[in-house]
């Protein structure tokens, strides 16, 4: 029964929708959990696509402050919006930090929306902010454990630290996985967490159980490096 739900369930994958080009390109909008999944295409200057803070082109031969130090490289995924005058803006997370930015149409190229799960891509620490999934391979099985927080490990300013109890939750079991899905837990157990893959990244939900007040596995996670 639990595989035929997992088979359900990677047939009613959230559709794809680009959200609209604004005028600030955020570090993280939870929109971009849906867009589409796009890579950078070979042929970059330099081997390099860099982040902009403007949706503009810069003129020939002259500096633009808009344009910034951070940089795509060709094949690197990302989450894009609808384009704008030549531009997207760009959700990436290389190297496990969550950067964005506006870059040139023409520089990328699309990506299959959704991409098969398994036990080697999901091997390792994946984290939203201070929440964490661990995935490893125990006795042949692929189990996870993971942690959330709200609002902070870190005391509030003012707030001495052994008065403040942030409140906490985890998981911790086997993982099934289905295509592009995986799921943890099931209808016996208090906390499931499930999730599916948009590329390098892995969206993530629960079912509001797995902890104290307005603790959430929820989320676009980025793989931490190590």
């Amino acid at each position: 029964m639990i595989l035929a739900a997992l088979a359900a369930a990677v047939a009613a994958l959230p559709p794809v929708v680009a959200p609209p080009t604004r005028d600030t390109c955020l570090t993280y909008d939870g929109a971009y959990a849906a867009a589409p999944l796009m890579t950078v295409k070979p042929g970059a200057r330099e081997g390099r696509v860099y982040l902009q803070d403007k949706a503009q082109p810069c003129a020939p031969g002259h500096s633009c402050a808009f344009v910034r130090k951070a940089y795509l490289v060709p094949g690197e995924g990302v989450l894009a919006s609808q384009a704008r005058a030549g531009f997207r803006c760009v959700y990436a997370g290389s190297g496990g930090r969550p950067s964005a930015g506006f870059v040139p149409d023409a520089a990328l190229a699309p990506a299959p929306a959704y991409a098969p799960l398994d036990a080697t891509f999901l091997a390792g620490r994946w984290a939203e902010g201070e929440d964490g999934l661990t995935f490893k391979l125990a006795k042949g099985r692929l189990v996870v454990d993971g942690d959330a927080v709200w609002p902070s490990r870190a005391p509030p300013k003012g707030v001495p630290a052994s008065r403040f109890a942030p409140n906490i939750g985890e998981v911790v079991g086997a993982v099934r996985l289905a295509g592009p899905r995986f799921e943890v837990g099931d209808v016996e157990e208090e906390c499931r967490v499930w999730g599916y893959r948009r590329g390098p990244y892995l969206v993530v939900q629960d079912n509001e159980s797995c902890g104290g007040h307005n603790v959430r596995f929820q989320g676009l996670y980025l793989r931490r490096p190590g």
